[in-house]
């Protein structure tokens, strides 16, 4: 049985963060960048199996990316 690795998609919608990670992972195998919006990724693409939120040390979930995870 053979174990295929996962995507790993980068999401933004900085222009300056999408050009980083174009950068950083170009030519990364199942490393993709995508410029967009959370919900709309996530309405495209149902089989994902986890997100990571760059959240703070508190806990709170009420503004930019932690919000929208909620949200969703």
């Amino acid at each position: 049985m053979s174990c295929r690795m996962p995507y790993l998609y980068l999401a933004t919608v900085r222009d300056e963060l999408a050009m980083a990670y174009t950068k950083t992972f170009t030519g990364v195998d199942r490393v993709k960048i995508i410029r967009d919006d959370f919900a709309p990724f996530m309405d495209r693409h149902p089989d994902v199996d986890g997100i990571v939120s760059p959240t703070n040390s508190f806990g709170l979930l009420t503004g930019g990316f932690d919000k929208a995870i909620r949200d969703y």
